[in-house]
C-alpha cells in the first residue's frame, strides 16, 4: 500500500497520508502483531510521512522567522541549522535521529 500513501504525500496530502498510515499500522498492530513483516513496514511508512511532514514545517518556520525574526536571529541560525541537518539526513536515507 505505499503507492497509495506515497502517493498522497507526493501530491502534498500529508494530512491524508498520515492518518491513513496510522490506521494501517493500528490495524495491522492488532491482527499481525507488533513483530509481524507486514507491521513493521507499516511503521516504515508512517514514519516517512511524519518525516515529509517535520521538513515541510521546518521549511514553513524558516521561512517565516527570516521575515519576521531577521536573518541573524539566534532562533532563525538554530533552525536552519536544523533544517540543514535533517535534509543531510533525506538525502543520506537515514531518519533523524538516527
Amino acid at each position: 500500500m505505499w503507492w497509495f500513501f506515497g502517493g498522497k504525500s507526493t501530491l502534498g496530502d500529508l494530512v491524508g497520508a498520515r492518518r491513513l498510515q496510522r490506521r494501517v499500522l493500528e490495524v495491522r498492530t492488532r491482527v499481525q502483531g507488533e513483530e509481524h513483516p507486514d507491521t513493521l513496514r507499516a511503521m516504515n511508512n508512517l514514519a516517512a510521512v511524519l518525516f515529509e511532514d517535520a521538513l515541510q514545517l521546518l521549511r514553513k518556520s524558516l521561512a517565516g522567522q527570516r521575515k519576521i525574526l531577521g536573518e541573524n536571529h539566534p532562533d532563525t541560525v538554530a533552525t536552519a541549522e536544523l533544517l540543514k541537518q535533517v535534509e543531510a539526513q533525506a538525502q543520506a536515507g537515514q531518519p533523524s535521529g538516527a
